[in-house]
């Protein structure tokens, strides 16, 4: 019998007691012996006739109970990787539930997903422009007639904000909404678009429009400067 991993007990039904009555204490006690050899895996064998005939139906009994037992493991293990399947790759989740794709399939294609996510944020490493593409709020791509609701949305994708930060590019969120306020607004924009408006902020970084890292009486000579951004 092979011993299912992890599994510390098993199961002796009360309408097996009636095999055990048959024998006598000392037959009974290396019945038992046997039964505990068995499922440890030690490969125990039995001269007695009388025991091996006494052992066979319990024998059946176990291997059915461990076939349920990895029947279980698995449904509870595929229940998890659909769980995870469902909560981010929804469109591969509907596929296994409509049997066009098989689980195994699936996990396949979401690892392989995760492997180019991974990929694209290393080259997010030079290029503060891939920011906006390796994790964007999915209402980025909906036109917002209420600008202030636009930098709402813009000022909840915490990802967004605190990649700029970490790349030195902003020192605060408050960079941001300066230049929102002071630079975006002030050129007229009613209608905004929230990826559209971290395009428009990142080309402004990475052009030396915006530099928040020198002070902001310094940042540049001529033109009309606002709060350390010049227009």
């Amino acid at each position: 019998m092979n011993v299912a991993k992890d599994k510390k007990s098993f199961i002796l039904y009360s309408d097996q007691r009636s095999v055990i009555d048959m024998l006598t204490d000392e037959q009974a006690g290396k019945l038992i012996k046997h039964i505990y050899s068995y499922v440890n895996d030690e490969n125990p064998t039995l001269e007695d006739q009388l025991l091996k005939l006494a052992f066979e139906p319990i024998k059946l009994q176990l291997k059915r109970d461990l076939i349920k037992y990895e029947d279980k493991k698995i449904d509870r293990s595929n229940a998890g990787k659909l769980g995870n399947l469902k909560k981010y790759h929804k469109d591969l989740f509907d596929r296994v539930q409509s049997e066009d794709l098989t689980l195994n399939a699936a996990l396949n294609i979401a690892k392989s997903r995760k492997a180019t996510q991974s990929d694209a944020k290393l080259a997010d490493n030079d290029n503060v422009n891939d920011t906006d593409n390796d994790n964007d709020n999915v209402n980025d791509n909906v036109n917002v007639i209420d600008i202030n609701n636009c930098l709402t949305i813009i000022l909840n994708d915490k990802d967004w904000i605190n990649r700029l930060i970490e790349k030195d590019k902003i020192k605060s969120q408050k960079d941001f909404t300066d230049w929102f306020d002071n630079v975006y607004l002030d050129a007229g924009h009613e209608v905004g678009n929230p990826k559209d408006i971290k395009t428009h902020f990142n080309n402004a970084i990475n052009s030396g429009k915006v530099n928040i890292k020198k002070p902001i009486q310094s940042v540049f000579s001529g033109g009309n400067t606002k709060m350390g951004i010049t227009l």
